[in-house]
């Protein structure tokens, strides 16, 4: 298995800036909601409450393309809606609104193709993996930037700007602290420097 990335803000940044209209709203989601893939997939638009800025996962898309129940009870929560991610789906209700009204209807699929079936997780982790290569994130032996070390990175960048871990376990998703503690251990390259530079700076280790 291999070891998830954490990106930063800033490359998250980049990185959402270089996909399409198509499949950049789905990896905000991942990025900038704390969602798995398959519960981006799974939002419908009676799940976003643009009133109450929240979103509530109420399920995930399964590998049939059915929507199924979350992968846990404590998955199933309402979390933030961030002012970025509100406007990048705003401006996708618009766009899904300009080809067919149908689409915007509350139990109609927030991701859905032109012709009305779910949008493929398949398509969208090469969309992401494509953006990842254009801004530099990928190659020189690094591992290639997938759709769940967004979530990693939502979490890990919460943790490094000061959440507190009982807070990150609420935006998780997870039932008990000590299970995200024990997943989302590492940290962003530019926080493990920030650290070592203190440690440094009180005389340890130095």
């Amino acid at each position: 298995m291999t070891e998830p990335r954490y990106l930063t803000a800033e490359q998250v940044t980049k990185l959402l800036a270089r996909m399409t209209d198509t499949f950049r709203p789905i990896a905000a989601c991942c990025a900038l909601a704390g969602l798995r893939v398959s519960e981006a997939l799974g939002l419908t638009w009676g799940d976003v409450d643009f009133d109450a800025k929240t979103i509530t996962v109420t399920g995930q898309l399964g590998t049939g393309g059915n929507r199924v129940p979350t992968k846990t009870a404590s998955s199933s929560a309402t979390i933030p809606l961030l002012p970025a991610l509100e406007r990048e789906l705003r401006a996708h209700r618009s766009r899904q609104a300009e080809r067919d009204l149908r689409f915007t209807h509350r139990d109609a699929l927030v991701f859905s193709t032109t012709r009305g079936k779910p949008q493929s997780r398949r398509n969208t982790l090469r969309a992401v993996q494509h953006a990842g290569d254009e801004v530099g994130l990928n190659g020189d032996g690094r591992q290639t930037v997938g759709l769940h070390d967004l979530r990693h990175s939502f979490v890990a960048i919460a943790l490094a700007n000061g959440v507190t871990l009982p807070e990150a376990a609420m935006l998780a998703r997870h039932a008990n602290p000590r299970v995200t503690l024990a997943i989302y251990a590492g940290i962003t390259d530019d926080a493990r420097e920030v650290a070592v530079d203190k440690l440094v700076s009180a005389g340890f280790g130095a």
